[in-house]
Formats: structure tokens, sequence, C-alpha cells
């Protein structure tokens, strides 16, 4: 399912924040990654002058850690990436 949120009120650089940091769990999300980073990558620069997406791997046996990696640097985005093993 997917939600749309009208943001147009944040355009307006007197709304940024100066910085945000989104921390995410993850496991096993790399399929999901792939669509979520693109839109944050949207959605962020409209809320925050500077800001970052650390992705708290946990445990993935799947490529979380990996392409998320790849994706912010494809993007442009400050991507880190903590992992968790179990």
């Amino acid at each position: 399912m997917w939600f749309e949120y009208d943001v147009g009120w944040l355009s307006t650089s007197d709304h940024l924040m100066t910085g945000l940091s989104l921390v995410m769990p993850a496991h096993n999300e790399s399929e999901n990654l792939r669509w979520l980073l693109p839109h944050l990558s949207e959605v962020l620069p409209r809320l925050a002058k500077r800001f970052n997406v650390i992705i708290v791997d946990d445990g993935s046996t799947d490529d979380t850690g990996p392409v998320a990696e790849s994706l912010g640097r494809e993007l442009g985005i400050d991507v880190r990436v903590v992992r968790h093993e179990h």
C-alpha cells in the first residue's frame, strides 16, 4: 500500500531543519530499499538542509547492507549501514 502526503508546505527554505538523521531498522529488506531510498532522496532535501539515512541491518541474509550502500552512492545521499550480526 502506498501513501502520498502533501509536503508542499515544506518547499520553502524557512521550514527546513538544519539537520536530520533517519534511522531505519532493516531485516532482509534489500528489495524494499530499492524503491524506498529513491523516494527518500526526493523527500529528505525538502525537510532538512543536511541529512543522512542510517540503516540498521539486523542480521539480514540477503544483500540489505550492500544494496543500501550502493544506492546511497548512486543517489548521492549519505547512507550509513550499521550491521548487527546474530
